[in-house]
């Protein structure tokens, strides 16, 4: 699989992510949605109401590299703004999946520095928790 990435509504200029998750992230996770009825004698009616993907991805990255997902962060606004997630941004044909993000943008400073380009700086954990979001096409009536 190749480098994720993004687009805000331009299929054709998907950002990548300059760095690949960790291990430990949880691309495959689904949140379900049920609607229970139960009746006074306790026979339960389970009515499925929708079923969504979600990602939990961590990073670590540099303080240049943390700028690419603080930009993502503020372009949607947190979980304002939905947005397209590509799994595989080298796979043309591959499939855009209509998400939001987590609300804030907390990273975390590790206590060890890294070097990038012969400069000692800072380094990061970021997690990134996108949630599928349906598209207009898909809310039913």
């Amino acid at each position: 699989m190749g480098a994720r990435g993004y687009y805000i509504s331009d299929p054709g200029s998907v950002l990548t992510f300059p760095v690949g998750e960790l291990f430990g992230s949880n691309p495959i996770g689904f949140d379900e949605g049920d609607l229970v009825i139960e009746t006074e004698r306790g026979k339960r009616y389970v009515y499925k109401q929708f079923s969504r993907r979600l990602w939990t991805l961590k990073f670590r990255v540099s303080e240049v590299d943390l700028q690419f997902f603080r930009t993502l962060h503020l372009a949607v606004g947190g979980q304002e703004t939905p947005f397209y997630f590509v799994e595989d941004a080298s796979d043309s044909a591959g499939e855009a999946f209509y998400v939001r993000k987590e609300q804030h943008f907390k990273p975390t400073e590790i206590d060890q520095p890294g070097v990038v380009g012969g400069v000692e700086m800072p380094f990061y954990e970021y997690t990134l928790e996108l949630t599928q979001e349906p598209t207009e096409g898909e809310i039913g009536a």
